[in-house]
């Protein structure tokens, strides 16, 4: 049943790979698309982690060649946990199809061990792709035993497993807590943003943590390997020690089968019980009416605060920007002398850097996926589709507007900007928010996917997010690049005000095809 359960799964994926709503053939350059992005995300994996692996080499002593793959293996966890945490809540304990499951002879312990293979695709592939990157640099700068090899296969599997246990355990929490309160996705988005808080506090760590390994790993390898499972994963790997690789696979194997357990022992009471939920009593008065525009947005913000998968998935890059912004503060002395020093650089770079992760920030790359079945509910409404896709686009602004703003006037005043220098740093994330946002509403138009099972496949997995946030990255630097190349042939603020107005000029033509081209490719779907 485990297996039915999972190709099902299976085929839903991959009919949505090579259809469009699960009606028609997806053309050739969508599929080459979709190939072309999977393989850059492959690339960029690959360069990144093979070059501070490529440098471990170079500098750790023999005895301590685990901790090349202790690193490795951190990388991993940090990937899983990052993919994990956001999607275990909403596919295991949120999923839409959890009661029609139950109602059917499946036993629940093949729906969840079902739901945990699925979400934990993503972290075997990050797993391979990182732990096949070390096992080749580490062939050819050292040679590697056969028995390392093989725990290198095996460990593909082991840290996914531990990976899984803690986000797991995280979404059980979330969800054990919210189902007995009102308000319950007030409650668990509450509980994710304490959750992402601590997470990145401990990543700022690992960071640190990692720095070390590249520096002074020599020096630091008997505290580091105090931490077992790290230290035996390292020397099943570095040495073929089947005794390492027998505890490694103890301290991993064990903590994600109790974990497992801990959820189906719960699982059914946490999918079916409301008790913490009120209904709503009729309350007799006079409603207030409100503007058709003020009506769509308060409608776009209802449905992204309504689902946790969506809110968290689509705002991560404004808590980035917040976090920018309170280490602006704290820091603002060392960086106004930093820039004193480096004269007219740090406040247009920040700006830069602002904008970059701004394209992070990607609700409107799912607002009309998640329509969805009640897509209809929308076009059958007498209200014009401009108005229904603009309402969107401010829904975008309202969230993302406000708070660049905020980053951009620290900026200003901790570096004390002349006033053209001041207009860049304010007007460059306004506008390349525009640019962004009206871009994934066309992204979105272009690739929607109106069929899905659950939200996390349209806000994490579909192809409209991910042309748009790698797309927006790409555009971010693309904007960026050439002001570094031209730092000593004018001021970079000067650079600055030309992106402007090329920003400027691109949301007038951007939001002309919107209100044209956008509207008649809104109406034609179904």
């Amino acid at each position: 049943m485990i297996w039915n359960l999972l190709k099902v799964r299976f085929a839903g994926i991959a009919n949505g790979l090579v259809t469009a709503n699960g009606k028609k053939k997806k053309s050739k350059a969508a599929v080459i698309l979709y190939g072309i992005l999977f393989l850059y995300l492959i690339a960029m994996m690959v360069f990144f982690v093979g070059l501070g692996l490529w440098t471990m080499t170079t500098i750790l002593k023999e005895e301590n060649r685990w901790l090349y793959f202790a690193y490795a293996e951190i990388i991993t966890f940090a990937l899983c946990i990052i993919t994990g945490i956001f999607s275990t809540q909403s596919q295991i304990f949120s999923a839409k199809d959890n009661e029609i499951l139950l109602s059917m002879p499946i036993p629940t312990r093949d729906i969840l061990i079902s739901r945990i293979c699925s979400v934990m695709i993503p972290d075997l592939f990050f797993a391979f792709v990182i732990n096949a990157t070390a096992g080749v640099i580490y062939i050819v700068s050292f040679g590697m035993p056969i028995l390392g090899i093989l725990s290198l296969l095996i460990s593909t599997v082991l840290v996914p497993m531990l990976g899984f246990a803690l986000s797991a355990l995280i979404g059980w929490i979330i969800s054990l807590i919210s189902e007995r309160l009102p308000k319950k996705n007030i409650i668990s988005i509450a509980l994710f943003l304490i959750f992402f808080a601590a997470y990145f506090y401990f990543m700022m760590n690992i960071n640190a943590v990692i720095r070390e390994f590249m520096v002074n790993g020599n020096s630091h390898a008997e505290s580091i390997s105090k931490i077992f499972p790290l230290y035996h994963l390292g020397r099943s790997m570095s040495d073929g020690n089947m005794l390492s690789l027998l505890i490694a696979t103890a301290f991993t194997v064990i903590p994600f089968l109790i974990v497992v357990a801990i959820i189906n022992r719960s699982f059914v009471k946490i999918i079916t019980h409301k008790r913490g939920e009120k209904k709503s009593g009729y309350v007799s008065g006079r409603e207030k009416s409100r503007g058709v525009m003020s009506a769509l947005i308060a409608r776009e913000f209802g449905r992204l605060f309504g689902s946790v998968a969506y809110l968290m998935n689509s705002i991560v890059g404004l808590f980035f920007v917040i976090i920018g912004v309170v280490i602006l503060i704290i820091e603002r002395d060392s960086l106004y002398a930093l820039g004193q020093v480096i004269s007219g650089i740090l406040p247009i770079g920040i700006t830069a850097v602002v904008c970059f992760v701004i394209s992070m920030v990607t609700p409107l790359a799912s607002s009309i996926s998640l329509e969805g079945k009640n897509f209809w509910i929308v076009r059958s409404m007498p209200i014009s589709s401009e108005k229904i896709l603009f309402s969107k686009l401010i829904m975008h602004e309202i969230l993302v507007a406000p708070i660049a703003l905020i980053c951009s006037v620290t900026v200003c005043v901790i570096f004390r900007t002349e006033l053209i220098e001041g207009l860049v740093v304010i007007l460059l994330p306004q506008l390349f928010s525009l640019v962004i946002g009206i871009s994934q509403l066309l992204i979105n138009l272009m690739l929607p996917k109106l069929d899905y099972i659950s939200e996390i496949q349209v806000v994490k997995q579909s192809a409209a997010v991910t042309v748009s946030m790698f797309g927006g990255m790409g555009i971010a630097l693309l904007i960026a690049l050439p002001g570094v190349f031209l730092l000593s042939l004018i001021p970079l603020y000067i650079y600055g005000l030309c992106c402007v107005l090329l920003l400027a000029a691109a949301v007038i033509v951007l939001a002309k095809t919107l209100s044209r081209y956008g509207v008649r490719r809104f109406e034609r779907l179904n």
